[in-house]
Formats: structure tokens, C-alpha cells, sequence
């Protein structure tokens, strides 16, 4: 290898890695969004269930 084609070998390894790391990068940026959607999913889910159970336990304190 010539000494001439070592920059040019040297930056296509460094944009390669790059463009890998960014993809992982954006993979895991999408993975974390989803896992928060699905959190604040579910805590929705939750309260929804709280609030269900205090409204029963109030109409079953009512009754008594």
C-alpha cells in the first residue's frame, strides 16, 4: 500500500464507523422511545384502574 492511499483508507474506516455508530445510536433511540410510549401506556392503564377500584369501594361503602 502506497503511503498516499493511507488518509483516504484511514477516513473510510473512520466514516464506516461512524455510520455504524449512528445506527446503533438511532436503533436504540427508537427502542427507548417505544419502551416509553408502552410506559406511559400502561401507567395509564393503571390509574384508569385505581380510579375504577376507589369509585367501586366508594359505591360498596355507600351501600353499607
Amino acid at each position: 500500500m502506497k503511503l498516499n492511499t493511507l488518509p483516504f483508507f484511514i477516513a473510510i474506516l473512520t466514516s464506516t464507523s461512524l455510520v455504524i455508530l449512528y445506527n446503533h445510536y438511532a436503533q436504540l433511540k427508537y427502542q427507548y422511545n417505544q419502551l416509553v410510549a408502552e410506559l406511559d401506556k400502561q401507567t395509564e392503564l393503571k390509574n384508569n384502574y385505581l380510579k375504577e377500584v376507589k369509585l367501586l369501594h366508594q359505591l360498596d361503602t355507600k351501600r353499607t
